[in-house]
């Protein structure tokens, strides 16, 4: 009966010893899965990450090429602005040499008024000459 009784006590001990066997497993593999679902998250997390910087890599990339784009475009009206300029001062210029060709025009055909002029007054005082010697050619012939 006493050995029966140490049978069955060291029956229920070993039982007992497989039971905490059995929980520590369980409590390794809980641990584990945990440590799993950790791992998990933080890849989720570092992915979810990556992705931000991609996009913020994107998003700067595009305001950089609108910038760029604004930039041409800026330089572009002024070189508009530089050649409308050109073109004024070249019309301006045209205007001008205009004006002087015309002034020079202006001041020969004065000038050769004024020499007709002087050659009618020329002839009319020869022509009075002329008369006057007439007159004192008739006197004389009186």
């Amino acid at each position: 009966e006493a050995e029966k009784a140490a049978a069955a006590k060291e029956a229920d001990a070993e039982e007992e010893r497989e039971v905490e066997k059995a929980a520590a497993v369980e409590e390794a593999d809980a641990e584990e899965e945990e440590r799993e679902a950790e791992k998990a998250a933080a890849a989720k997390e570092a992915d979810a990450e990556e992705e931000r910087e991609v996009e913020k890599a994107a998003a700067v990339e595009e305001a950089d090429a609108e910038e760029e784009e604004r930039e041409a475009e800026k330089a572009a009206a002024v070189e508009e602005a530089d050649a409308e300029e050109e073109r004024e001062a070249e019309k301006a210029a045209a205007v001008e040499e205009a004006d002087a060709e015309e002034e020079e025009r202006e001041a020969e055909k004065a000038a050769a008024v004024e020499e007709a002029d002087a050659e009618e007054e020329r002839e009319a005082e020869k022509a009075a000459a002329v008369e006057e010697a007439d007159a004192e050619e008739e006197r004389e012939a009186e």
